[in-house]
């Protein structure tokens, strides 16, 4: 079976295609399917979701936008005129970090942390007089 007959192209209406694949498909594989999708349009947007009752039936529209659980249930976005394909973070990108004695996390991970120094002060607007 084809790559691209896997997926379900439910439409590509004013720059945006909605396609629904099984989950597990490396990024190269989607970002083929999102060319496809577009159609070769360069001002096209490649919605994916892996679940097809989470997925809108038609392309979103400025009139008709996808509802706030359809755009969290996507799971990447392709971009044509850039050929980036972006994923979402799922649950697990999300989880909360355990901290360990010292205040790090306790799985090893190094967490970024900003660097000591003099607080910031916010901006006062100066006087003319002074």
């Amino acid at each position: 079976m084809d790559l691209i007959d896997r997926c379900e192209f439910r439409g590509r209406l004013a720059g945006a295609a909605v396609v629904v694949c099984p989950p597990g498909l490396a990024d190269d594989a989607l970002r083929l399917i999102g060319r496809t999708a577009c159609q070769g349009a360069e001002r096209c947007t490649a919605w994916f979701w892996d679940d097809p009752t989470l997925a809108p039936e038609v392309p979103p529209t400025v009139e008709q936008p996808m509802s706030a659980a359809q755009a969290e249930a996507a799971v990447a976005i392709y971009i044509a005129d850039t050929s980036r394909l972006w994923r979402a973070a799922g649950p697990e990108a999300q989880a909360p970090v355990e901290l360990d004695d010292m205040g790090g996390p306790s799985d090893g991970r190094i967490m970024p942390v900003r660097a000591p120094g003099p607080p910031r002060r916010s901006r006062q607007p100066r006087s003319p007089l002074a």
